[in-house]
């Protein structure tokens, strides 16, 4: 990358910063969102100064922007404690392309399991909310989470 560009997101990480006040913070928000879809990838980390409102940026953004970046966004949700999180959690859950959504979560929950993550494993189970989500699994993965989903959270789909 050049200087230039370097530069303009240096800048646009100062402003994304939660130690601003509310304008700058929502000026880097309006910014973030305005992205080229190829440079989202620099706000897919849930950085402890700015996650929060990387995270708001990405939550604004239609599921066709966002949907090279699912493996990201699930992997986000691995600890609700990173910034912005939960935030992310609640996007997911609203995401319309559940068939895209579906492949990405059967990969990531094949990741999870290999690696022993029940803590993501369990996070990723929240997106049962989304009913078309539900009917786009396959059997044995919405089953899978189906069991955590219950255990975790004590509820009933």
């Amino acid at each position: 990358m050049s200087g230039g560009v370097n530069k303009a997101f240096d800048k646009l990480f100062s402003l994304l910063s939660e130690y601003n006040d509310e304008p700058a913070q929502r000026r880097g928000i309006e910014e973030a969102k305005a992205l080229k879809p190829q440079f989202l990838s620099i706000l897919m980390a849930p950085y402890p100064d700015g996650g929060e409102n990387c995270a708001k940026a990405l939550s604004e953004l239609p599921d066709e922007v966002l949907v090279p970046y699912l493996w990201n966004l699930l992997e986000w949700i691995s600890d609700l404690n990173w910034p912005g999180a939960l935030i992310i959690l609640e996007r997911l859950k609203r995401f319309t392309d559940t068939s895209m959504l579906a492949n990405a979560v059967e990969r990531c929950v094949r990741t999870a399991m290999l690696f022993d993550e029940q803590l993501w494993i369990g996070n990723i189970a929240d997106l049962l909310h989304n009913r078309s989500l539900r009917a786009d699994l396959p059997k044995d993965i919405f089953s899978f989470l189906y069991c955590r989903y219950q255990r975790i959270e004590g509820a009933v789909l």
